[in-house]
């Protein structure tokens, strides 16, 4: 590399500021792209199907049961109706009341984790939010229901009921949601999707593991952008240092210059000496972050379970090649305004 060897301090000093901006690069691509921050998350969006029917709806429990047992975590029915004996002005703003009732008693949410035990699971139990004051007992549909328990911190327009009672008392289901304990790949989602077209022909998806990965893909796309202007702009000081390097070595370039080679040539030249500069500094910078990843960069994680796919070190690799190359532009065409006989007078000063 003809700049790289006029000046080896100047070299030296560029090659590791560009090494350590292209570490930050790698850390923050996997501690602020949602699509990586959320790669093994578990959460309950990437792993539940909310499906809405048009018409109410009347299915007996059996017919609920599409899945194998050691694959759904639970489901629940849901339906709007009227309640009588809560305060509507403590509803949640322009929400009408929703009972529901969880087959298993457990949607993955610690609130709502086994909300009937043995000692409160007969038929007219009801379970509802702190937010109303003591309650005693309410009427859902015309039945009386005796208020088991209020919990805090949950949603003041649901109220859930045992599962018999909701089947028993003859509750339409207007929401259908199953939580699966594991999140289904891309293959198994569209598996089970078909499932519940044909179990359920007549609902509409309300939501569904890749609604909520489509809108991280959206919002990884800006976090991408954000890092990269974090990346020009922490590599534009050390450009300085190219700058320097460029004007030690301009000999070479008015050499070029005076025995016939066009500008557009001689600028490739230094692109493509800043490529390959930056494909080395990324090889190092990326074989560091490999090797003390374990010891050093997942205690600085913030979130956990953050893996690297040698596909995200090739994105890293190409977007870094294509920013250093942008953020140079002004730097190189500064260098490049002299004329042959001025690069070649400046090297001589």
């Amino acid at each position: 590399m003809t700049h790289a060897s006029q000046n080896k301090m100047l070299f030296l000093l560029f090659f590791i500021g560009m090494t350590l901006s292209l570490l930050f690069f790698i850390y923050f691509y996997g501690n602020i792209v949602p699509y990586k921050t959320q790669e093994y998350s578990s959460a309950l969006s990437y792993r539940q199907f909310s499906l809405e029917f048009p018409e109410e709806n009347f299915f007996n429990k059996e017919a609920l049961s599409v899945f194998p047992e050691n694959e759904v975590q639970d489901i629940m029915v849901s339906c709007n109706i009227e309640i009588q004996g809560i305060d509507s002005n403590n509803l949640l703003i322009e929400a009408s009341p929703i009972l529901s009732a969880m087959l298993n008693g457990n949607n993955g949410n610690i609130v709502y984790f086994d909300l009937f035990d043995n000692s409160n699971s007969h038929l007219d139990a009801a379970i509802l939010s702190k937010d109303f004051g003591q309650l005693d007992e309410i009427m859902i549909g015309g039945y009386p229901f005796t208020v088991v328990k209020q919990i805090n911190n949950m949603a003041n327009n649901v109220v859930f009921i045992p599962p018999e009672a909701y089947f028993d008392k003859g509750f339409p289901i207007e929401t259908l949601t199953y939580s699966f304990y594991a999140r289904p790949s891309p293959e198994k989602e569209k598996e089970l999707h078909d499932q519940l077209r044909i179990a359920f022909p007549d609902s509409i998806f309300m939501q569904s593991p890749s609604d909520f990965v489509a809108y991280e893909n959206e919002e990884s796309a800006n976090a991408i952008g954000a890092i990269s202007l974090m990346y020009m702009v922490s590599l534009l000081s050390f450009l300085f240092l190219f700058k320097s390097l460029l004007d030690e070595s301009s000999y070479e370039d008015s050499v070029f210059l005076i025995a016939g080679a066009s500008r557009k040539k001689v600028i490739g030249v230094i692109l493509t000496e800043l490529i390959c500069i930056t494909f080395i500094g990324f090889c190092l910078a990326g074989f560091l972050h490999r090797i003390f990843y374990d010891t050093i960069f997942v205690p600085l994680n913030i979130y956990e379970n953050i893996r690297y796919h040698f596909s995200d070190y090739l994105l890293i690799a190409a977007l870094s090649s294509i920013l250093s190359v942008l953020t140079s532009v002004p730097f190189i065409a500064s260098y490049m305004r002299k004329t042959a006989i001025e690069l070649k007078n400046q090297c001589k000063e």
